[in-house]
């Protein structure tokens, strides 16, 4: 027996309209009609509460009515390959979000390396040149690279500090030279510097940087040899 009969048989055997048992599926009249005349069929919700209704299973509702199941059955395949294509589409969504909170959360845990942390390789030049390389590494935790370093000039002095920040293939080896450096070859000092200094900016004095903690000279120019009378 088809369930359009059988909720039409149900209905009049609970004494109840079309628009009765409309009004209490929240439903329009028309659609109580179109499923009784096997034009449309409800979903799994309605046939639960049509089977609340009317006393029955739903078992009893879909027995011998194979089309129906049928249809019902690939009505189902149809959603859960609609989900998986759902899912798979919102991937790449998810894999962007995770990219985009790493680069907020690395951002915003950048720090300047102390330079306890760093060995500088020893520069026994008497003067420097713009080809001067400098070059060492920083004992820094697993996850964690040099992200940037920063030179600042000041005076005869040149200020040289590193930044580094939470990374999954970061490195911990540095090498740069004074090619940005204006006349390296008047330079009297080179220092570390960390603690307080979070972005290089322009005009820091050398009083302000002479105050911050952890200063490491690491090179000096020699002092020129006196005169013998």
């Amino acid at each position: 027996m088809k369930l359009g009969k059988k909720l039409k048989e149900n209905r009049v055997r609970k004494q109840m309209t079309q628009q009765d048992l409309a009004d209490k599926l929240l439903v329009s009249r028309s659609t109580i009609s179109n499923w009784e005349s096997d034009r449309s069929y409800p979903d799994l919700e309605s046939l639960k509460e049509l089977s609340q209704i009317f006393a029955t299973s739903i078992d009893d509702l879909l027995l011998d009515d194979s089309e129906l199941i049928k249809k019902m059955s690939k009505d189902m395949k149809k959603g859960k390959h609609r989900k998986k294509i759902i899912l798979v589409s919102l991937i790449p969504f998810f894999l962007l979000l995770v990219m985009i909170f790493s680069f907020v959360f690395i951002s915003d845990n950048q720090e300047v390396a102390s330079v306890d942390k760093i060995t500088v390789k020893t520069l026994s030049l008497k003067k420097l040149t713009s080809k001067t390389t400098i070059s060492g590494s920083i004992a820094i935790p697993k996850f964690e690279g040099i992200s940037s370093s920063q030179r600042i000039r000041v005076d005869d002095i040149l200020y040289i500090f590193f930044n580094v920040k939470p990374s999954f293939l970061g490195k911990n080896e540095f090498q740069l030279n004074l090619s940005t450096i204006n006349e390296p070859d008047t330079l009297k000092k080179i220092i570390l510097v960390s603690g307080g200094v979070l972005n290089g900016k322009e005009g820091i004095s050398s009083n302000e940087l002479s105050k911050l903690p952890s200063q490491k000279i690491i090179w000096e120019s020699a002092a020129p040899e006196s005169e013998e009378n």
